[in-house]
């Protein structure tokens, strides 16, 4: 089968954990004997072809005023407008995807994060009759933040202001053959706001690799040395990823405890100093081997509706204890996996999830994220459509 994935980036450009699952199932899919092809988008002002792992990748100039991935830039409110008018409908993005799609001649177009590209790359694919599948991982069509979140609160997904601005993507998306949420939830969400109302509709979880190596300081739940449990937070350091909560656990117990955070910061200045007076080791961006390495359990007290929780994941195939809160499909993971402890006050309950004891993962769970397994999945969702 030949499959053309559209992603807003692709590796070696990572801003989260959208990036990780495309590549995971575009070099499984290539294993698996297909032929895949992944146009991305970068800040360059030429188009670059390259093969990562067997995948033939397009690398395109941003078809937008500016590049809204730079960290520490600040852009004019004005620019910002101008933005996401233009990724309603992108004329320069619907004409690249039209020339790939007639050069490549896929089977299927499997599109993914859209910001930049906009929702007329569907237009696009099927001004050649192609079938469209699509993968919500953010929540980008419903809001332009892509995160639901606003002002320290959740907004719904059916709200009326939030449903005037997206009508135009909500019209768009009916050109879509299928539809994959990533959770049950954030699947869900779509419904409710309206969006694919005539696709086929399918959940299929992203994939996780399981950390094999522990270099550091192996996390075995004894302390590292000096017989201090140690906490960990990974991400992100922003107020939507609870890293405030963290913060206040850290100032509550750091003569008991060890904490450590790794991950960039949004509000760098409010977020630093608030880290240095809560007593939390920051790490700075580091390799999830190191971070899990160092600690024993992890804490995140996530405040949005997490589409997914690929963190999570991780740290449970690597024998962390995960204490978080019940928020998007994280519910869902914890029904899958054990070691997950759910709590809407992770500050109040701490003390309660100190002697949780760890149970061993079965043979299921060990390789339900599977990258082959989550690509099968994705290949039946293909055939479907193609039907």
């Amino acid at each position: 089968m030949k499959i053309l994935i559209i992603n807003t980036l692709y590796y070696p450009q990572k801003v989260g954990g959208a990036e990780i699952s495309v590549q995971l199932l575009a070099e499984s899919l290539v294993n698996m004997g297909h032929q895949v092809r992944v146009i991305s988008l970068i800040d360059d002002e030429t188009l670059r072809n390259d093969v990562v792992n067997g995948v033939s990748c397009g690398y395109y100039p941003m078809p937008n005023i500016y590049w809204p991935y730079k960290n520490g830039v600040d852009i004019s409110r004005v620019k910002k407008i101008l933005w996401h008018f233009n990724d309603y409908l992108n004329r320069r993005a619907y004409d690249i995807v039209l020339n790939e799609v007639k050069n490549f001649d896929p089977d299927i177009v499997h599109t993914n994060n859209l910001a930049g590209w906009s929702v007329s790359v569907w237009s696009a694919a099927k001004k050649c009759n192609k079938k469209i599948i699509h993968t919500t991982r953010d929540y980008y069509l419903i809001h332009y933040n892509s995160t639901l979140f606003n002002k320290g609160k959740i907004q719904k997904e059916n709200a009326f202001f939030v449903k005037v601005l997206n009508v135009f993507k909500r019209v768009a998306s009916k050109k879509v053959d299928g539809f994959v949420g990533i959770s049950n939830f954030i699947r869900q969400a779509h419904i409710n706001g309206g969006f694919f109302p005539s696709s086929k509709k399918y959940t299929i979880y992203n994939s996780v690799t399981k950390n094999t190596e522990n270099k550091i300081i192996p996390g075995n739940g004894n302390g590292n040395g000096n017989g201090k449990k140690r906490f960990g937070f990974i991400g992100r350091l922003t107020i939507e990823k609870g890293f405030d909560i963290f913060c206040k656990i850290a100032k509550n117990y750091k003569n008991d405890y060890m904490f450590y955070a790794a991950g960039d910061y949004v509000e760098r200045d409010n977020i630093y100093n608030l880290a240095v007076d809560s007593g939390v080791n920051l790490m700075g961006h580091v390799t999830l081997d190191l971070f899990l390495s160092s600690v024993d359990i992890v804490i995140l007290p996530i405040k949005w509706n997490e589409p997914f929780g690929r963190v999570v994941v991780e740290s449970i195939l690597s024998g962390k204890i995960v204490i978080t809160t019940p928020v998007g499909g994280i519910s869902e993971l914890a029904e899958i996996l054990p070691n997950i402890y759910l709590s809407d006050n992770i500050e109040k309950d701490f003390i309660s999830f100190l002697d949780k004891e760890k149970k061993e993962l079965t043979d299921f769970q060990e390789i339900r994220f599977n990258a082959k397994n989550i690509a099968d999945e994705y290949l039946n969702a293909y055939e479907d459509v193609i039907m």
